[in-house]
């Protein structure tokens, strides 16, 4: 059977995940968020930022309690549900299915919280301000993710995103993805 992109990325998600592979999550983050760049749908652009939150999550000792374990399980059992389905389910039904990731992830921090933001919306703002490093409008970029603008271009100058970008995208390649971001 021929494997789609989003299929393999949730695979290789779900592996890395129960590896405890926090390496592994971070490159696929940075290998799905270019993919979402260049060809956004937002099941690609979900998948870009829970890799990322994932690998936050197997990187910090105080979840990897064996109190989380059922928590952690849930996680993956959402994950195996999406490689499965992702290529029958519409979007609206993924989705759905990237919420209940959410959820078990901000229950995950509930019982221990340490900052004043939540691994959902850093992972989120880390997401729009390298759509925007790459070249997506600051608002579009902000539209896609919630992400308030001010906040994306704080984010994006902090961390110097920009000097870090490998491959420059042109300027008619920048407007082909801002006519597909917004819907044209």
């Amino acid at each position: 059977m021929y494997e789609t992109p989003l299929r393999h990325f949730v695979n290789d998600i779900l592996l890395g995940f129960k590896n405890r592979n926090q390496k592994k999550l971070r490159k696929l983050n940075d290998i799905i968020l270019k993919e979402a760049v260049l060809h956004f749908t937002k099941p690609t652009f979900e998948l870009g930022v829970f890799a990322y939150i994932l690998s936050k999550l197997v990187s910090k000792t105080r979840f990897l309690k064996k109190q989380n374990d059922v928590k952690f399980k849930e996680i993956e059992a959402i994950l195996k549900d999406l490689s499965k389905n992702i290529d029958r389910l519409p979007e609206s039904q993924c989705l759905l299915l990237f919420r209940d990731l959410e959820n078990d992830i901000i229950q995950l921090e509930e019982e221990d919280k340490r900052y004043i933001t939540n691994l959902d919306t850093k992972g989120r703002l880390k997401a729009a301000a390298l759509l925007y490093a790459q070249g997506v409008s600051i608002g579009v970029a902000s539209d896609v993710t919630g992400i308030n603008k001010q906040d994306i271009q704080s984010y994006a100058g902090k961390t110097r995103m920009f000097d870090r970008l490998e491959e420059p995208i042109s300027i008619k390649d920048r407007m082909k993805i801002a006519h597909k971001l917004i819907g044209g």
